[in-house]
């Protein structure tokens, strides 16, 4: 049998929204951090995969480890030297960031995606790898 008083269906209710409430509360900032979509094109496929970490901030940037493996020489791909370059553009082509790098084997890089307020700005971004020198 239940003693006490008896919680009114008002009471209940404002339980329920002061509860959803603390919810919204404690995970918005989880769903504002939200890491954006992102899209790879990789013109020299047919010889490195590249394969993306989830991107995190570090120092004002997003930045994502690339874990890089090479499946034929570079020269197969039409590239004349081991130099790679990507860039990354966001949905309405403004190019965030740019780099280029020498690929010796398979390698783990860390790629800055651009800077941290404008890589979240306009989502999905586009990560573009190709020949640096070709």
């Amino acid at each position: 049998m239940y003693r006490g008083a008896r919680p009114t269906e008002e009471r209940l209710f404002f339980n329920r929204a002061t509860l959803w409430c603390a919810a919204t509360a404690l995970l918005m900032p989880v769903l504002c951090n939200a890491q954006p979509t992102i899209d790879i094109e990789n013109s020299v496929s047919q010889c490195i995969d590249v394969k993306l970490e989830t991107p995190v901030q570090k120092e004002g940037n997003l930045v994502a480890n690339a874990h890089i493996s090479m499946n034929r020489e570079l020269s197969e791909c039409g590239c004349t030297s081991r130099q790679i370059a990507y860039h990354v553009e966001d949905a309405k082509g403004n190019r965030l960031a740019r780099e280029r790098f020498t690929l010796l084997g398979g390698a783990r890089r860390q790629l800055t995606l651009g800077r941290k307020n404008r890589a979240q700005a306009n989502p999905p971004l586009k990560l573009w790898f190709g020949c640096a020198g070709a």
